[in-house]
This record gives structure tokens, C-alpha cells and sequence, in this order.
């Protein structure tokens, strides 16, 4: 979830625990110049309120500052768009597993090859599940996570390559526009849609 903050977040997060995802991804806005200080509260806010409900992580981190301070608020896992070497092995060294994004068969190589938890499929949606099938056999070894341009249309699709061992959804799942105009129910709906998929996915 990225510029969603407060009691929104709150209401978000609890809307996603109701129907069974656990995993929750706070993103630094690279644009907003207190992203660290916002992204930092939501991370403490959101463990506050729901302890060991969900697994938080931090998206978007860029820079080893924001490495430090995922850490310090109670991030448990970290995600960013690119493989920087730098935040990669400060991520190590705070024990925070790290999903780096990468596209290309030697990105996706490199970033596994330096340490990634698994690696994150950028922008997915994109390419298209068949380009991420295509990466299945020469890249076997490798778990993947796609992201971007993920839906509840596409998500089965990505689910049934072997070496991908979930997905990533942002807008799809928890809308900001939808958010801002209270459109909970349409919210719900986008996360049920999710749950179904997820269903076929339990074991």
C-alpha cells in the first residue's frame, strides 16, 4: 500500500486480515520528501494494532537509509524495484530477507546470486505471464514473485509456473482513489476476488 496513511491504513489492513492475506507491503513514496518518516509510522502503527495478525514489509526501498529505518520500525521483510547491491547487503547485515526486483534472465540471475529472498518479476503485468513462463525452465532454481500489472484475472495464470511461489498486487488489490472516496465495499469485492484465486492455492 503506498499513500495510504491513518486510520485508512487500519481500515485497509483489517478488510485484507478478514480475508485471509497475511503478508502487507508499506511503500517508501520516493516523491514525498517525509516518505521515510510516514512509511516508518505506518510500519510501527500497523504492529501496533495488529501484532503478529500479518507480516509487514517495506516496498519501494531505494537507499540503505531506508534499509535502517524499515528495520527500526518493526519491518520484517524488505522490497524493492531494482537489485542495489548496497541495500542488498545492509538488508544482510539487519538480517531483513530482501526481494529485489529485476526483469531480465541476468538481473533475475544477479539478484539471486547476491542473496535475494526470492526474487520479484518487475513489471510483471507488462510482459505477461508467458514472457515468466518462458523464465520457468533455464531459471528453475530461482523462486519468483511477480508484481505490476497484477490482477485477479492474471493472478492463476502467474500461480501455476513452477518456480513462482505467489504474487504481488498493489492498486488491484487496495486502491488509494477507491480509499480517498470510502468506496469500501468495492475494496471488499477487489479482495474477495483475490481470496478466490487464492483458494485454489492453499496448500
Amino acid at each position: 500500500m503506498r499513500k495510504i496513511y491513518g486510520e485508512h491504513l487500519v481500515k485497509a489492513t483489517k478488510l485484507i486480515v478478514k480475508h485471509d492475506i497475511r503478508m502487507v507491503e508499506l511503500t517508501f513514496d520516493q516523491l514525498d520528501d517525509d516518505c521515510m518518516e510516514k512509511t516508518s509510522e505506518n510500519i510501527k502503527h500497523l504492529k501496533e494494532v495488529f501484532k503478529d495478525q500479518i507480516t509487514i514489509g517495506a516496498g519501494t526501498v531505494m537507499n540503505v537509509d531506508q534499509v535502517q529505518i524499515a528495520k527500526e520500525a518493526g519491518a520484517e521483510y524488505l522490497l524493492a524495484p531494482n537489485t542495489n547491491i548496497d541495500v542488498m547487503n545492509k538488508a544482510h547485515e539487519l538480517s531483513l530477507p530482501i526481494i529485489p526486483g529485476a526483469m531480465t534472465p541476468s538481473e533475475i540471475a544477479y539478484a539471486w546470486e547476491h542473496g535475494a529472498a526470492l526474487v520479484k518479476l518487475f513489471p510483471a503485468g507488462s510482459r505477461g505471464v508467458e514472457y515468466c513462463k518462458s523464465l520457468a525452465s533455464p531459471l528453475n532454481n530461482i523462486p519468483i514473485l511477480p508484481m505490476g500489472g497484477v490482477n485477479y484475472k492474471n493472478a492463476s495464470d502467474f500461480l501455476k509456473i513452477d518456480n513462482v511461489i505467489g504474487v504481488g498486487v498493489s492498486n488491484a488489490l487496495v486502491n488509494k482513489n477507491l480509499v480517498e472516496k470510502n468506496e469500501w465495499n468495492l475494496i471488499e469485492s477487489n479482495i474477495i476476488s483475490f481470496e478466490e484465486v487464492l483458494k485454489m492455492y492453499k496448500d
